[in-house]
Parts: C-alpha cells; sequence; structure tokens
C-alpha cells in the first residue's frame, strides 16, 4: 500500500513498521505501505478529504442495528467501483443518518472535483482515494484491499461529525479531542468492530505523542 498525503494535527495515517516518512506542516508526506503491517504516524493539519454534514444535536446517537453477523449488510464483495459505491451509500444511509444527522453532502465521485473532496479511482488491483482541489492533487492512498479505501471514506465521515459534536457539546477545559474521538470511534465501531479497534490503535498513537491537555 502506498499512500501520500497532507499533515493533519488531529490525525494520522498508518505505516508499516520501518517506514521512512517526512512529515511537515503543509507539505506533503510520502512512504511505502504492506497492505498488513501498520503503525501510526506523528499527528497530521486538517484531514482534506472529510466530508461535509449538517448534524442535529443530540445528547448521545442512539443505537444502530447491525445484521446477524454483526459486520452490517454492506459487507459484499467488491470488487468494481459500483461495488464500493454501493458499499459507501450503504454506510452512510444506514449507518451514518442513525446518529440524527441531516445529509448535506456524502457523494461518491470517480473523477476529480477539485474542490477538496476525494474520488476513488481503480486501476487494475490498485484502488486510490484520491483529494484534489483548484487542480492540484492533495493526497492520495492507495492500496490492493478495497476496504482500506471504504475505511478511509467512512473515517474522514466520523471524524467530521465527532468534531461537530464536540463543538455542540463543548465542556469548558476539557481537551476537545476527548468527546471528537471518543464520538468518532464509537461511530466506527458500530459500522464495523475492527474499524473501531484500527481507529482505536491510531488514536492511542496520537496520544502517546500529544497527550490530552485539558487545562486549556
Amino acid at each position: 500500500m502506498k499512500r501520500v498525503r497532507v499533515i493533519n494535527y488531529l490525525r494520522t495515517p498508518r505505516r508499516p513498521v520501518g517506514a521512512t516518512v517526512t512529515a511537515v506542516r503543509g507539505k506533503a508526506t510520502v512512504a511505502a505501505f504492506s497492505p498488513t503491517t501498520t503503525t501510526p504516524l506523528s499527528t497530521l493539519p486538517s484531514r482534506a478529504f472529510h466530508t461535509s454534514f449538517r448534524m442535529h444535536t443530540a445528547a448521545s446517537p442512539p443505537a444502530i442495528a447491525t445484521t446477524d453477523n454483526g459486520a452490517g449488510n454492506f459487507e459484499k464483495p467488491i470488487k468494481t467501483l459500483w461495488d464500493m459505491q454501493q458499499a459507501y451509500e450503504a454506510i452512510c444511509s444506514e449507518y451514518l443518518e442513525a446518529w440524527q444527522i441531516t445529509r448535506y453532502r456524502f457523494e461518491f465521485h470517480t473523477a476529480p472535483q477539485h474542490d477538496g473532496s476525494p474520488h476513488v479511482e481503480k486501476h487494475g488491483d490498485i484502488w486510490a482515494l484520491i483529494v484534489t482541489e483548484r487542480g492540484s492533487e492533495n493526497s492520495r492512498i492507495e492500496s490492493k484491499d478495497p476496504d482500506d479505501i471504504l475505511y478511509e471514506l467512512a473515517e474522514g465521515i466520523a471524524s467530521t461529525l465527532g468534531s461537530k459534536a464536540e463543538a455542540a457539546h463543548r465542556r469548558p477545559k476539557e481537551d476537545s479531542r476527548r468527546q471528537m474521538f471518543a464520538r468518532a470511534e464509537a461511530m466506527l465501531r458500530k459500522i464495523k468492530p475492527e474499524w473501531g479497534d484500527r481507529y482505536a490503535a491510531d488514536i492511542a498513537d496520537i496520544l502517546s505523542r500529544h497527550p490530552y491537555n485539558d487545562s486549556n
């Protein structure tokens, strides 16, 4: 797997042990990735591919039903861009809307929009999640596993929703990341338990480098 992405102070991509990555604010990051062994990078300025939503303010999200296997009915073999779109839209409609949000935008694109939104491409057995803006490519994630791309799409939305929920329920002198991370992880875990684990591992690494600061 190969990833190229912009720096983000809240979120981070994963990389294999021993991979060398240069992370500089405002500049892209490049690294070679294995499809299985991954560890988080240092924290990265905002995820360019976060999809925008409007959100109702609710004290806590409702329970979300899953299928008997607990994995959600979007888990079908993904072999084409159409399969990916169907899986993504199933996640958005079946899970994310259940968190009392009003859909603003979660379009699935297969061509550059040049407005900061992501699009998905497939070339042979390589899947790519690419963000473009004003004619420039801001970030790229490549993998042979379509689940990696689907996770990144869902994680981007969950992080955005977590941030919006925290802003609506802000607690004085509490590090805003506490609520944001917790809500995003809960959303991803409801969609797919292993996605919650994957996100939690990322967050644990971020906090080991940048612990919560509740004094501000």
